[in-house]
């Protein structure tokens, strides 16, 4: 909200990244026009910011946001003179094409290039975000120590991978996205049908998938971390098989270059508090098992018939239930791994219970088929 009250709001449905997201740029946005362009770069696990005092990066912005495509003249360039004499100059080339929203056919293209070499201005680790600012490491963009009054560390960036899966789940349900999210899955729970959501890592959650009656088509899980979908009072309160299969689709969907496939997830809650999340341990050869519905039938038969098992009193007494009869946590946490062996899954995904007092709980289970539950601290 400071930023927003003194600088304006952050576009940041139009950011721009490059070099695999190391460096990003947008526009904020104040009195209804580009008031300046927010330059981020990421160096190791930090990232600095700055305002970029080019002229030419507000032009495209302004152009991308404000302007009518028949306003557009020409191609916008610029090469500075003495490019080779600055050092680290990198050159960014945009392109916007404008098609017809009936026909596909394209109407128009043009592309702004920029060459851009450092220093162009201290990066910033404050608020301070004039380009003059003593903030920053005051030397045009080395992460080190330097001049200009500031440490020049940054912030640090999040980087999942070295997250233990509690500090995992923990830091991502306190993304601002989320829990709105698995609250309006919570109420549906209890009405009947299946709902589902995909968020991307930083949280932000795509619309409510509507599913049907027992089950939720997460579709084209590109550019998402994972999900979350309600089971029923009708249902089983684990996930599926259909629901393991779909978390190997999210494994799948990561950058494959970062290894970071141990950033798939998927959430399930179900009436009576019941609210697990399971998150993928595997290498990346490992999502890439091809069950056909041939496959996920069978798997999804043994799923049922295990769960009657459980929660036939004359086997197992109330051990498996509750005493409405229906499946209890030990229950659905045995039925979980057991379709984990069956699916030939072991060892590769990580099972967690969030208890009602929003306590995360790591379920293992041993050789002898018994549960292992260590409370995250």
């Amino acid at each position: 909200m400071y930023f927003k009250n003194k600088h304006g709001e952050v576009a940041w449905n139009y950011a721009l990244t490059t070099g695999e997201e190391s460096f990003l740029e947008v526009p904020v946005i104040k009195n209804g026009k580009i008031h300046f362009t927010l330059v981020v770069k990421r160096e190791g696990d930090r990232i600095y910011f700055k305002t970029d005092p080019n002229e030419k990066s507000k032009s495209f912005f302004e152009i991308l946001m404000f302007k009518n495509r028949k306003e557009l003249s020409g191609t916008l360039k610029e090469n500075p003179k003495d490019a080779q004499a600055k050092s680290a100059c990198i050159t960014i080339t945009k392109t916007v094409t404008w098609t017809d929203t009936i026909t596909g056919e394209v109407l128009q293209i043009d592309h702004f290039t920029e060459t851009r070499c450092s220093p162009v201005g201290p990066y910033l680790d404050c608020t301070d975000l004039s380009v003059n600012s003593s903030c920053g490491s005051g030397n045009g963009g080395d992460s080190g120590g330097g001049g200009g009054g500031g440490s020049g560390n940054g912030y640090p960036y999040p980087d999942t991978q070295d997250q233990t899966p509690c500090e995992k789940t923990k830091n991502r349900l306190l993304l601002p996205g989320v829990q709105p999210k698995i609250d309006e899955l919570k109420a549906q729970s209890v009405l009947g049908g299946e709902k589902g959501v995909k968020f991307k890592l930083d949280g932000t959650p795509s619309p409510t998938i509507t599913g049907k009656a027992h089950s939720v088509n997460f579709g084209n899980t590109t550019g998402y971390a994972g999900g979350y979908h309600n089971h029923t009072p009708a249902g089983i309160p684990m996930f599926s098989p259909g629901d393991i299969n779909q978390l190997l689709s999210f494994a799948r969907a990561q950058p494959t270059s970062s290894n970071n496939t141990g950033n798939a997830y998927l959430g399930m809650v179900a009436p009576n508090g019941m609210h697990y999340v399971m998150n993928f341990n595997g290498a990346y050869e490992d999502a890439l098992k091809d069950f056909s519905q041939e496959n996920i039938d069978n798997f999804t038969k043994l799923y049922r018939d295990t769960e009657r098992e459980l929660t036939d009193f004359e086997i197992n007494g109330n051990t498996y239930i509750n005493p409405d009869g229906k499946i209890n946590n030990l229950g659905v946490e045995i039925l979980f791994f057991q379709t984990l062996k069956n699916m030939g899954l072991n060892g590769k995904i990580i099972l967690q219970r969030i208890d009602v007092n929003n306590t995360i709980q790591n379920i293992e289970v041993t050789t002898n088929n018994q549960l292992v539950t260590t409370s995250c601290s």
